[in-house]
Formats: C-alpha cells, structure tokens, sequence
C-alpha cells in the first residue's frame, strides 16, 4: 500500500517497504506478539504450514501496536491531543507537537506520516496474511477461517482509523505485487467503509468465540466494532440514521447476550497490569512488558513528570516526558467523589528525601497516572494495554442508542445502561449518582457524551466521539474561547478544587494521606491555549512525503 517514509523518494520508499509486503520480514511467533525479526523468508520456504500462517498473523498484530500503545505519540496526539480533553506541557521548541494541539499543522508534520505509515503497514501484511493463508493445504478450514477473520479484524480496524482521521484513503485490499500495484487514487469514504463493514461481517462469522491466545480477536470483538463502526455511520445528532442506529443497537444486544463480559468492580482493576485482559476487556492493544525481549509499551512516560518515586517501590522512577496533562476543563467535570479522579489522575506524590523519610511533592498540574505500571521498576517495555473496546463502552454506546431510538433494552431503559457504568465510578455512594428523571433526548444526549468522556478520558475515543455526532467544531469553539478569554486576563487565574484522599498509604503506617484541596499554578491553564479549529480541520492532511511519493492529492482546504 501507499506508504513512503522519506520526502521525494518514490521508488527507494517503496523498495524498502515491500518486504514487508510480501511477507518476506515477518516477526516470528515464540510467543503471541514476540518481535525478533526473521529475515529472508519467501513466498518459495513460507506460507507451508500452520506456524507460518500464524507467524504472518502475529507478525500483523505486532505491527499494529505501532499506531497504539508501543509508538504511541502519533496516537495520542492525533486523537486526544486535538480535542477538550488534553494538553500539552512540551516546550516552545517542540514545534510538531504543538503545531497539533494549536491547529497550527501543515502535511510536513512528521507525526502524520508515521501514523499513516504505520496503519498502512498494518494493512499490508494483514493483506498478506489474507491471500496467502486459504492456499495452505495442511491447514484445516477452521484455522484457515479463524487467521484470515482476525487479519481482516485488524485491517478493518486500521482503516475505521484512517477512513476517521482522513477521509478519503487509497484503499488496498490486495497483496502488493510489484511497484505499480501501489499506484492508486483515493476511494470514498463509502467504500471504505463498506470495506470495513465486510471485512467485519466476516470476522464475526469466522474468528473463534473466545480467543485462541491472549490478545487475539474474538466474533465478540468484531461484534462490538461492528456496532461503533454503524454508530459512527448513524451520523451527526442532527440528522442520525435510523437503520444504522438500529443495526447498532442488534449488534450490542448481542455482545451484551453473550454473557461472556462484564464490568470489572472497581475501575482500578480495569488498569491494575497485575489484572489486565479481564472480563471488561473485548479487545485492546495487548503488550508483553519485556525489558529483555524489548516488547512493550512506552505510554507511562509520556503521560508522567520526569521523575517520581513511589513509596511502595522506592526504586521506580518514571523518567516521563510531562508530555501530557488533562485540560481543566475535564478536570473540572470529574466530581470530587468520582472513583475515576484518583485512579486517572495524581495531584501529589510522596518522594524518599535523601535522609530517608518521606516527603509530600505536590506538581503544577496533574499528571494522568491511568497507564501507569507498578509492576516493575523499569523505564521501558511495559505491560499497559491499550483499551480498543470495553464492555464499559458496549455498554454506553447502548444507552445512546436507546435514548436515539426512543426504546428500552432487555434489562432496563437509557438509565439503566448508563447508571451501570456511574455506579462504578461511584463506589462509596453508587446510589445516590444514579441519573434518572425525564431528560429529554437532547439533555440525554449530553449525559451520555459527559460520561463516556469522563471514562474513556485519554483513551483515544473523544475526538471520534465528537466527529461522529457532528459536535466537534462548537466543542472546540467553546473551548478556544473560554481558555483564551481566561489568559487575556490579569492575573491568569488558577484552579483551585477538591482531590479525594487515600491517594498514597502513608509508609509508616495505615493511615492515608489526604491531599484535601489543590490549588494548580496558572500553567494549568496556560497549557490549554487552542485557536479554534476550521470545517476543513475536521480531516488531517495527507502526509507531505505520500505526496511527494504517489499521485493522490491533498485534502481539502491544505496548501497542494
């Protein structure tokens, strides 16, 4: 497919990129996403028996951690970054990160091609993995059905990413052949996404109904994508499509059937690595955490400060890049009794003085701890996953759809689904943050999107939450205007405001410390500073380098 990763370098950039392709690098499989590369394996010594076809398959896997969990600056920043939800604390001199988050972008940005380039890598070797494996003789029909559903799982996946961001992509559905074959034009965003409904529709028919390892996809996954893919298909809140919205609301009645997922008790646990792929967990990006093997994630250290000790492990030392911090205008939703504000976040921390004791730190801003691994005391390769779909957002995506339709489901109304996941957050008190009244579709609307913001917060789901209801630009708006409003003034005011206590055990004893009210510097607010995003914006620009290397054209409203 149409990947270069050099400006004006057409012919080397594909060169180099279709080992990849034809299957001749691929990552071997000593264990599910293992990343030793095994080099010269042709189509003439490969593709005889079951381990290759399962070398191929997690070969595709691995790749799409790229756009995920293990390089995960161009996720975050061309997801959470551009939306009410997350700021920025890099310096002036990182201009490509900051250029993102102030709309200031143009196709040069590297952070977009290495986005593009990783999903389209993905694509090709699920393409790969695709055509080649139903020509494997010795291979039943069962595990022919269950490989090629998980591949075309994933291709539809990296698609729903680029069809979201983009708009109109190349569309490859094939094996690469030779260099001409990467020479197509966009297709529409129907075809693409009709491309990824079949890709779906056969996943969910063929993939095994639990998965075959750990971290695999399931029908149930495939399902539970379905169902957001013919959500996001339903269209904005001003003019939603009925027929989506009920081929979404089957598709999660039926995941919810299966009986197979529920949520977790405690939000924490959802996170805790000691507890990770449990019964919330559809389908995320699965990692290993091997220092030694170098198979990880690298998402702590860009969400923490550059250094912190925890009294539980006095050796661990995040050595983070402060890169990112939750704006105050979704800190400011979180109520002081929500569960979610001290799972997802710290305000203060307790660090081992050199004599030592311990004593309380307290940062200018707070720093968002949801993907932190206490597990072990190194820097890299941890074992965070990255969440894809959980039951949690089965089960909001439900209440939407319900309040949307204007029916109830078979266990309860819109408040019901809803609630399921507020109780939770709510632990101490789950009955009295019950929602419940006579909203009317519009002010459930926006409890729905409240919530599911206040959840899924730095999981990658706001800015296509806001795209799919049509809601983005007067988000954003909302947002620019305020915040600058806000720094025009003398002096820049600071936030002030309630954080729970227990946030760390008090090491010589029981007793928790309790950070009581915080009170942030005004770079809290100052991290925030936005101009207000164009029509245009609601789609990247394709990448200066796919350009310079194939005949496809800029999007609309970006200098050609």
């Amino acid at each position: 497919m149409l990947i270069s990763n050099q400006e004006g370098m057409k012919t080397k950039n594909i060169l180099c990129l279709l080992m990849v392709f034809m299957g001749a690098t691929l990552f071997g499989c000593k264990s599910f996403l293992d990343e030793t590369v095994y080099s010269n394996i042709g189509a003439s010594n490969f593709w005889k028996n079951k381990d290759d076809a399962l070398s191929g398959l997690y070969s595709t896997y691995t790749l799409s951690l790229s756009f995920g969990p293990r390089d995960c600056r161009p996720f975050f920043l061309l997801t959470d970054m551009t939306t009410d939800d997350m700021d920025s604390e890099y310096s002036n001199t990182e201009n490509e990160r900051r250029e993102i988050q102030t709309f200031n972008f143009q196709d040069k940005n590297k952070y977009f091609n290495d986005a593009w380039v990783s999903l389209y890598k993905t694509i090709a070797q699920a393409n790969v993995v695709i055509e080649r494996v139903p020509k494997i003789e010795s291979l039943s029909e069962q595990d022919k059905g269950y490989i090629v559903g998980e591949a075309r799982f994933l291709r539809a996946l990296e698609y729903f990413y680029l069809v979201q961001l983009w708009g109109d992509v190349p569309l490859d559905t094939v094996e690469v052949a030779t260099i001409v074959d990467t020479q197509m034009p966009k297709s529409t965003k129907t075809e693409i996404y009709n491309t990824i409904l079949n890709d779906l529709k056969f996943a969910e028919t063929h993939c095994s109904d639990a998965p075959q390892v750990v971290g695999r996809a399931t029908k149930w996954a495939a399902k539970a994508l379905l169902a957001k893919v013919y959500l996001t298909l339903a269209g904005p809140f001003s003019n939603r499509n009925v027929e989506m919205l009920q081929l979404a609301e089957g598709k999660l009645k039926e995941v919810m059937g299966s009986e197979r997922y529920s949520l977790v008790p405690k939000i924490k646990d959802y996170f805790d690595i000691s507890k990770k792929n449990n019964t919330e967990t559809i389908y995320d990006h699965h990692t290993l955490g091997d220092v030694s093997e170098r198979v990880g994630s690298f998402m702590h250290r860009n969400f923490y400060p550059s250094s912190i000790s925890d009294p539980a492990i006095t050796s661990l030392k995040t050595a983070g890049y402060k890169a990112w911090t939750p704006t105050p205008d979704l800190w400011s939703l979180y109520l002081a009794d929500d569960d979610r504000l001290k799972e997802y976040y710290t305000v203060h921390y307790i660090k081992k003085n050199s004599n030592g004791t311990f004593g309380v730190q307290k940062y200018n801003v707070p720093y968002i701890k949801k993907y932190t691994d206490s597990t072990t005391v190194a820097r890299d390769y941890k074992a965070n996953n990255l969440p894809v779909i959980r039951y949690a957002d089965v089960l909001l995506m439900y209440s939407e759809v319900l309040n949307e339709l204007g029916i109830a489901g078979p266990k309860g109304d819109r408040y019901y689904y809803l609630n399921l996941v507020r109780k939770r957050a709510f632990s101490k008190n789950p009955t009295a943050n019950e929602i419940s009244g006579t909203h009317s579709k519009e002010d459930f609307r926006e409890l729905v999107m409240r919530e599911r913001r206040l959840e899924f917060a730095h999981e990658g789901q706001r800015l296509f939450d806001m795209k799919r209801t049509g809601t983005y630009i007067s988000k954003m708006t909302d947002l620019a205007n305020k915040v600058n409003a806000a720094l025009a003034s003398s002096p820049v005011p600071t936030y002030s405001g309630t954080y729970p206590g227990g946030i760390y055990p008090n090491p010589a004893g029981n007793t928790p410390y309790n950070a009581g009210t915080v009170t942030f510097t005004a770079d809290f607010l100052k991290n925030t500073k936005r101009t207000i995003p164009k029509p245009y914006q609601l789609v990247y620009p394709i990448p200066y380098a796919q350009l310079q290397a194939f005949d496809i054209g800029q999007n609309e409203g970006y200098p050609r």
